[in-house]
């Protein structure tokens, strides 16, 4: 959960446990609303079988646990032969993971759902086997031109890298393969080939990195023989491509939690015009309290966008904030980005009268 959420969260919260809402008829839909909020991101990962969702969740597992308290919540759900978009509806954050190349029904998902996504493509260290560039950099221009097509964040991922479990045979093994370099022209050669390093042995360093991470940790230990299992582990870790990927999907996350901010204050909204509460619901909505956590949750997303925030207190820093994220909002951007740039110029205004600033 985003900072800015939680201030968010307990400004709902104040306002919910007010005597006269809580006892006032109708009450209780507010009550509803702000009890619903807390409940954790619904982050799904999505792919074909055979895609490797179960490794994707696992690397992130370890890399990304769920915060303390409600966090998000990493849910598996395959995508079908047909109607792929099932269930989208329900989700907040996407993930959606695929190999080799995107396929029609990968397609559909990604169409499906308004949600924040990122595009995963699994096992990026088998992509375009024997190319000239090598996979990982064929893996690297695959995922950009499908970030161009899409608009989605895309990036490549060898998921089976981070859950690699080494220890000091497997390094030995590699060390050996230093000095006597195996066949790795293909998983058959490596396995039967003659080498000092026994079958089982190779078979397991092929269970645990496969062929491309292995010649990387090998080319790793001729750099710098003396590297060990958690050296080693570290540095296969930061070439997995685990770092960048979660990166992409905390902002995504943090999107996730703003628009959530989003779809309450649309729930407080429709609750007030039915004529439950109208005057105090319209209070809220416009309060400082309200406007300032809004402001907030939009400066989280915005900041994991890689989009910086000045976040100074000086009054007049407060208009300019305003009036540049008010050229921010009138775009060309999606309509998420307008409405958080709109979200921050609220919030900055409200600041800037508060610090006593005057039209």
């Amino acid at each position: 959960m985003t900072r800015g959420f939680e201030i968010f969260r307990g400004t709902l919260d104040r306002f919910a446990a007010r005597p006269e809402i809580r006892q006032a008829r109708g009450g209780q839909r507010i009550h509803d609303v702000a009890v619903r909020a807390g409940d954790p991101l619904r982050v799904t990962v999505r792919g074909r079988a055979g895609v490797g969702v179960t490794s994707v969740i696992g690397a992130l597992g370890r890399t990304m646990p769920a915060e303390a308290g409600p966090g998000h919540a990493l849910i598996e759900v395959p995508i079908p032969n047909q109607d792929p978009a099932d269930s989208t509806d329900a989700m907040d954050v996407q993930i959606v993971v695929f190999a080799e190349v995107l396929k029609p029904e990968d397609r559909a998902v990604l169409a499906a759902s308004a949600a924040p996504k990122v595009l995963i493509l699994n096992k990026a260290d088998l992509t375009d086997p024997g190319g000239a560039r090598g996979p990982w950099t064929a893996a690297v221009g695959r995922c950009a031109e499908y970030r161009a097509e899409t608009r989605v964040p895309t990036l490549p991922l060898s998921a089976h890298v981070p859950l690699a479990d080494l220890d000091e045979g497997i390094v030995e093994a590699l060390k050996s393969m230093v000095e006597h370099p195996a066949d790795t022209s293909s998983v058959d050669a490596f396995v039967t080939c003659t080498h000092e390093v026994p079958a089982a042995m190779r078979r397991r360093l092929l269970h645990e990195l496969d062929l491309y991470p292995m010649g990387c940790a090998i080319g790793a230990l001729r750099q710098v023989p003396g590297l060990g299992a958690p050296a080693l582990t570290a540095l296969l870790r930061d070439l997995s491509g685990i770092d960048a990927v979660v990166d992409a999907i905390r902002a995504a996350i943090a999107q996730g939690w703003y628009r959530r901010m989003r779809s309450v204050l649309a729930e407080l909204h429709r609750i007030g015009v039915t004529g439950v509460l109208p005057m105090q619901v319209d209070a809220f909505l416009t309060s400082d309290d309200l406007l300032v956590a809004a402001m907030q949750c939009a400066v989280d997303a915005a900041t994991a966008a890689g989009i910086p925030v000045e976040l100074s207190d000086h009054p007049e820093d407060h208009r300019y904030r305003a009036e540049r994220w008010q050229r921010f909002a009138a775009g060309p951007v999606t309509a998420t980005y307008a409405a958080m740039g709109t979200d921050i110029v609220r919030g900055s205004l409200r600041l800037w009268r508060l610090a006593g600033g005057r039209a």
